[in-house]
């Protein structure tokens, strides 16, 4: 038995630290940090390579436009919670498929710290097949951090300043602003919070084909973008073990784009008629958003049983306005109005749409455990949104999971073995892959080619043949896993099989609709999968240590991996990371020496030097840039 023991805990590794009921993947702010990577994104996916396309991200208890989190750096950073137990995935609702949840720094625990972090790239790219020449590009970030606090108010002032570089890597010009204001109040039992921050920043798009030589002829790909975000959170302890929480968020997202082709740009070589020549492309989106709710949580433990209730609710109520026209022969970008151009781009479609959303969620959830060996979990979630369908308004998921904690048995114990935990769930949540007009018929203003009694036939004509009888795709999750720690080996695998229903597809329209097809819910497909992550200390030493650490992700046939290195040695620190899939990879080294003698006014001086691989997309192929990059921190 004791053979057996020994072999199975070997076998399991664990890559992150997790709390002994969630198969959640936990990254923390040193994990991010200990790697130069100026985009948070791509830092996060150093370590949790499949965290990609339509996914929620929520910060602090908000969600934000993903694309949003790029302007986040890693010194902002506690935690990243990527969600994988369907348990905790059961109270957002079926808006998307991935959660990855946000903790940012709080203020800190002295009186008064500043902070100044600068991060500078120096990159050169290789296009893709050698389809593009090389390139190379500078930019650098930086950020000042001046944080106190004293017996009931802390605070947290941030600036965060990323000027225009140099160079003709697509990027390199992006120009960004960010200012963080965040304050927190604490007295008995009661304790506010309240995070204000604003960002403006202008992006370098990737849109123009060809960006070395349509840049040199005039034409540019701008973005430019303004949010405006304001969270504001409460804690009250009503009585013994009973706690109420509140929050409310405010969002305004404000982002547009130009893009000019030059009449001199590949696009119209084969236009001889200059007036056909050069093409001013704009689009607007508009985001408002408020989402606020509250929860009641009762927790009793004594010598037998530990109980943890909670109930709660939350609204949701957003629209994004978006609207998008193009002139075609204009001859400069100073002539970009439409209305002096030879006529209408027939790039894309003039359109003016706006898509509201109002999600009401109430949930609840309880766990219980006897004698801290075995433990249940169930939870619920009632929601009505405006995304569903007018028949199936409203959907409900569950879930239910037990565990056990084999390590605290007498027969398991064993020198050394300190987490040895068995767990089995079952889940049923929904996703919902279509807009609403999927499940709307819309109509448009039309003028046809048929000349019919000396005018033409004018009036309006449907665009689409809605379904009112769509359903979000269900997904019914059963998933197994074992956690374990022995001695200094920590690890997790867990293995899942997910049935997906009511999966969208084309099917026959009635013949009298005037249409061929019409989506409905009719799919159905099975995914299984498994995954490891694993962590270890292969050396520890007064003097030197290194730790290894890894992962991977097995679904349907698509394999996800990635590995980490640590070594320290004094004030020397060193790390190695790789990730990937079937598609792409990326790779960081880093190498970071700590002062170690310093005067009584800095507590903090760091240098860092670094090689990563970021990808620089391009529109005729991704580029793979080696980035050199230069890290300089201190704290007063």
């Amino acid at each position: 038995m004791k053979i057996i023991r020994n072999i199975v805990a070997a076998l399991l590794f664990f890559v992150l630290p997790v709390t002994a009921q969630t198969v959640d993947l936990i990254v923390s702010g040193d994990n991010l940090r200990s790697l130069h990577h100026a985009d948070l994104l791509q830092a996060l996916r150093l370590w949790v390579p499949d965290v990609y396309g339509d996914m929620l991200v929520v910060v602090d208890g908000a969600r934000i436009p993903t694309d949003a989190l790029t302007l986040l750096t890693v010194y902002d950073i506690e935690l990243i919670r990527v969600v994988r137990d369907p348990q905790r995935m059961v109270r957002y609702g079926s808006r998307y498929k991935t959660v990855v949840e946000v903790s940012t720094r709080r203020v800190g625990n002295r009186s008064v710290m500043a902070s100044y972090h600068l991060d500078a790239d120096l990159q050169q790219g290789i296009g893709d097949r050698g389809s593009l020449p090389s390139q190379t590009g500078y930019r650098q970030r930086h950020q000042l951090d001046v944080e106190g606090r004293d017996k009931s108010v802390g605070y947290l002032l941030s600036a965060m300043l990323e000027p225009k570089g140099r160079g003709v890597l697509c990027g390199m010009n992006d120009d960004a602003l960010r200012l963080r204001a965040a304050v927190s109040y604490t007295t008995r039992g009661l304790r506010l919070r309240n995070d204000l921050s604003f960002v403006r920043a202008e992006v370098e798009r990737s849109q123009v084909v060809r960006y070395t030589q349509e840049n040199s002829s005039g034409s540019f790909a701008k973005q430019n973008q303004a949010r405006l975000v304001d969270r504001f959170g409460v804690e009250l302890d009503l009585a013994r073990d009973l706690l109420l929480q509140g929050d409310f968020s405010f969002g305004y997202y404000r982002m547009a784009d130009d893009i000019f082709l030059s009449p001199y740009s590949t696009w119209f070589a084969d236009d001889a008629d200059i007036r056909q020549r050069g093409s001013f492309h704009k689009s607007r989106d508009e985001q408002l958003t408020y989402e606020g709710g509250f929860s009641v949580g009762y927790q009793h433990t004594d010598s037998v049983n530990h109980i943890n209730l909670a109930v709660g609710a939350r609204l949701y109520s957003g629209s994004d306005e978006l609207e998008r026209y193009g002139g075609l022969g204009v001859l400069s970008d100073r002539m970009a109005y439409v209305s002096f151009t030879l006529g209408y781009d027939t790039l894309g479609d003039r359109t003016a749409t706006r898509y509201p959303e109002r999600t009401l969620t109430g949930w609840g959830s309880l766990t219980y455990e006897y004698k801290g060996h075995l433990g249940f979990s169930a939870d619920a979630a009632l929601w009505r949104s405006s995304l569903l369908a007018p028949h199936h308004r409203t959907d409900f998921h569950w879930s239910v999971g037990g565990y056990w904690h084999l390590h605290r048995e007498r027969w398991m114990r064993s020198r050394g073995l300190q987490q040895f935990t068995l767990g089995l769930m079952h889940g049923n949540t929904s996703y919902v892959p279509f807009g609403y007009e999927s499940f709307t018929t819309l109509y448009r203003n039309r003028t046809d080619e048929q000349y019919i009694h000396n005018y033409y036939q004018m009036g309006s004509g449907m665009v689409n043949l809605g379904n009112e009888d769509l359903r979000p795709l269900r997904t019914a999750t059963t998933q197994a896993y074992a956690q374990v720690v022995w001695h200094r080996l920590s690890g997790l695998l867990r293995f899942y099989h997910k049935r997906n229903s009511h999966l969208p597809q084309q099917v026959e329209a009635p013949v009298e609709s005037g249409f061929f097809t019409q989506l409905s819910s009719v799919g159905h497909k099975t995914v299984q999968g498994m995954e490891l992550t694993f962590r270890t200390p292969l050396v520890r030493g007064a003097r030197f240590g290194l730790d290894v650490a890894g992962g991977m992700l097995s679904e349907s046939g698509l394999t996800a991996a990635h590995a980490s290195l640590l070594a320290t040695s004094g004030h020397w620190q060193a790390t190695f990371a790789i990730s990937g899939d079937e598609d792409f990879g990326q790779s960081a080294v880093r190498v970071d020496y700590r002062f170690p003698r310093l005067p009584a006014w800095l507590h903090d001086l760091r240098l860092g030097l670094s090689v990563t691989n970021p990808i620089a997309w391009q529109p005729d192929g991704f580029v793979r840039s080696r980035a050199y990059g230069l890290s300089f921190s201190f704290g007063l």
